[in-house]
């Protein structure tokens, strides 16, 4: 979500003098507010002594000096005035990449977090730029938005991110009569294509922890899998991103919900998205793991959405549909599995292993059959075993009728 950053060399370097007292606020800690203000600005900035040095383009240069400057009247905000911002902003000063939010005053402190927390975690997963600033609106009148800078993706995603932060603490502020929020975009972003967007889609009350997961978890993963900004604002799901992301996203979460059903199927025959992976069915289980935690591991490790299908084929195979929205992911969730069955087969003796075409009726009835006879002598070993582990008084009573034959 980061902008394309140049080569060091690319464009004439330009300096921004600072005073001694702003370089610290500047450079931030460990110098994560500088490269902050590279990363949104698509730059390469250096200090030097206590100037800024910066380097990239001629547009992306003018955009990191806005920055800074916002940067800068915030620390003065901050000394004169803490309860209120001295970032003044105008939005047609920022026509490409910025975006404000409405935020109650109560909610304020909780979006910022403590010592501004909340806000730089933001900045640091969706690559933005945040502030509440002052605001002139369309009716003339002075507001005090949160302003958000980046990409479009990433203004989207931290929008969405505070939007849902905002509806849980201030419930009904963006969720009014039932209806999902009114989204607007700037015309720059809806011209870089893909029919950017978002759709919502309204969940069960009773369905919204499973959707969530753990920690957010689970739609985090779908995030991932699908590529789509996926966030939930109050009991609405919203899915950000184009057309076809969006649709994706929506997909993948249905089928989360949907697949706790005994009759869900899926018919895979015309998506790009998904590998279909034939594991044998004594290592399904151990593919999956206690509570299918060893299937969660490995969705969080490949960035892939991935289950059985659950449909009984009669074969020795169980079919295991692997998702996401790049083939390197679903590359590295096969093989991930095919390391784990080969493990446990090797641990139980067998030699089947994963295959990624439908299996062969006929192996299926050897493999079965083989499976049973090896099931019967063993059965047999077994028995033959407690026979010969038998009491002592049996073998008392062998020896002795053993003797009197003899005689």
């Amino acid at each position: 979500m980061s902008r394309e950053r140049p080569e060091k060399s690319a464009g004439k370097p330009e300096e921004i003098p600072l005073q001694d007292e702003e370089v610290a606020y500047v450079f931030g800690r460990q110098g994560t507010t500088k490269d902050k203000l590279a990363r949104v600005s698509g730059t390469n900035i250096e200090l030097q002594g206590s100037s800024l040095v910066i380097q990239g383009s001629e547009e992306a240069v003018e955009r990191a000096k806005k920055y800074v400057k916002i940067l800068l009247d915030q620390r003065k905000g901050a000394l004169t005035d803490p309860e209120s911002s001295g970032v003044h902003i105008t939005a047609k000063d920022h026509p490409d990449d910025l975006c404000l939010v409405s935020v109650p005053n109560d909610c304020k402190g909780f979006v910022t977090g403590r010592r501004g927390d909340t806000l730089r975690t933001i900045d640091r997963e969706c690559a933005t730029l945040m502030t509440f600033c002052k605001s002139e609106g369309e009716d003339g009148e002075t507001r005090e938005p949160l302003a958000i800078f980046g990409t479009r993706r990433g203004r989207l995603l931290a929008q969405l991110k505070v939007m849902s932060i905002v509806e849980g603490k201030h419930e009904g502020w963006f969720i009014k009569d039932n209806q999902p929020p009114e989204m607007t975009f700037l015309q720059a972003d809806l011209d870089q294509g893909g029919d950017w967007g978002v759709d919502f889609m309204e969940l069960d009350p009773k369905t919204l922890g499973y959707a969530l997961g753990k920690g957010g978890n689970t739609r985090h993963k779908l995030e991932i899998a699908s590529g789509c900004i996926i966030q939930y604002i109050g009991l609405w799901s919203a899915f950000g991103g184009t057309l076809k992301e969006r649709k994706r996203g929506q997909t993948y979460l249905e089928w989360l919900i949907n697949q706790r059903n005994h009759d869900f199927q899926v018919d895979v025959s015309e998506r790009e998205d998904v590998s279909v992976l034939y594991v044998p069915e004594p290592s399904v289980g151990y593919v999956t793991g206690v509570k299918a935690q060893t299937l969660r591991n490995l969705e969080q490790k490949s960035g892939t959405f991935c289950f059985f299908d659950k449909r009984r084929s009669g074969h020795s195979k169980e079919k295991m549909l692997i998702f996401s929205h790049s083939a390197k992911n679903r590359e590295r969730a096969v093989d991930e599995v095919k390391l784990i069955v080969n493990f446990h087969q090797n641990k139980i003796g067998g030699k089947a292993r994963c295959t990624t075409v439908f299996p062969d009726p006929d192996d299926s009835r050897s493999v079965s059959r083989s499976g049973r006879s090896r099931t019967r002598s063993d059965s047999r070993k077994r028995s033959n075993s407690r026979k010969r582990s038998s009491s002592p008084v049996k073998k008392e009573r062998q020896s002795r009728s053993r003797s009197y034959s003899n005689k």
